[in-house]
């Protein structure tokens, strides 16, 4: 039984996917030098998508945009990368309703001292 559907639309017509908690589903929308993948899949219980930014029909290129899952995590770009994880921090911080501006300000003068 289908968990996920996807659909596309273009000149010939709308097309429709299915997508179990085992397969999951993928899809890839493109030109010849962007575009965008979208991976959808099912683990203990939560979905999990994952968007990419891809270099299109002449490249493989691909880098992790965001991920978000059935939870309400949310964190933008490759999380093994130093600069998004203090993105990725200060924007917890911030849905958590703690006022980053001091703390950054803060910071700031630290580093220009």
């Amino acid at each position: 039984m289908a968990h996920f559907y996807g659909d596309l639309q273009g000149s010939r017509g709308e097309a429709t996917r299915c997508g179990t908690k085992q397969s999951g589903i993928t899809g890839h929308v493109r030109g010849w030098n962007i575009g965008a993948r979208v991976s959808v899949h099912h683990e203990d219980g939560i979905d999990y998508v994952t968007v990419y930014r891809t270099g299109g029909s002449n490249a493989f290129a691909h880098k992790v945009i965001a991920t978000f899952d059935t939870t309400g995590s949310f964190k933008y770009g490759d999380a093994d990368d130093p600069a998004q994880r203090l993105r990725d921090a200060m924007s917890d911080a911030i849905a958590a309703g703690i006022d980053v501006w001091p703390i950054l300000a803060d910071e700031t003068f630290r580093v220009r001292t």
